[in-house]
């Protein structure tokens, strides 16, 4: 396996993650 791949690869999922948490608690923020 690539490790420079994967660790991208896990960066974007996290990134993501994060990403969408951030969303969800704006979205209670704005309501």
């Amino acid at each position: 396996m690539n490790r420079r791949r994967t660790s991208r690869a896990y960066a974007a999922f996290l990134a993501d993650g994060f990403r969408n948490s951030s969303a969800q608690r704006s979205d209670h923020s704005w309501r």
